[in-house]
């Protein structure tokens, strides 16, 4: 039986360890997954942001926002924001993070803001939430798919 000095072998890894940039190895990882994304066909992703209960932290005067994106391809990605005003820059990261070129993208009302959207529109397709609380939004996105879809059927 061969006897293994672990206090040995840590003192040999523990330097690799610490010379490990936590970014440059995120990025790596993330363009590494996106190569092997590129040719598994289309694809959804779904973002959606929650305010988690009973976060509030007394020394930010806030409590967390989570914002999480799902796809078959890239499974669950979430990623955290301090506050409702930079929610909609953390979309914006997150957007930059994910393999999204020629994707789906659905996101709630709370992300359909024209930056996201020029980013999403950039690099895949999208799908915006209107709700009622913007009524002229929502008239006029109504009354052009009304039209669109009697067009569709008469032809």
């Amino acid at each position: 039986m061969q006897v293994v000095d672990v206090k040995e072998k840590w003192r040999n890894i523990i330097p690799l360890i610490r010379a490990i940039e936590p970014e440059k190895m995120n990025q790596t990882f993330i363009d590494r997954v996106n190569v092997v994304l590129k040719g598994q066909g289309s694809k959804q992703t779904a973002i959606d942001s929650k305010t988690l209960r009973h976060s509030y932290q007394g020394n930010h005067g806030s409590v967390l926002h989570n914002i999480t994106t799902w796809s078959k391809q890239q499974g669950l990605v979430q990623m955290k924001s301090l506050d409702k005003k930079s929610e909609k820059v953390s979309v914006l990261v997150l957007l930059d993070t994910l393999h999204i070129n020629g994707a789906l993208i659905s996101v709630d009302a709370m992300n359909t803001q024209k930056k996201i959207a020029d980013k999403i529109i950039n690099r895949g397709a999208y799908v915006l939430c209107v709700k009622n609380n913007h009524c002229v939004l929502r008239n006029e996105v109504a009354a052009y798919l009304t039209k669109v879809s009697a067009t569709t059927r008469n032809t």
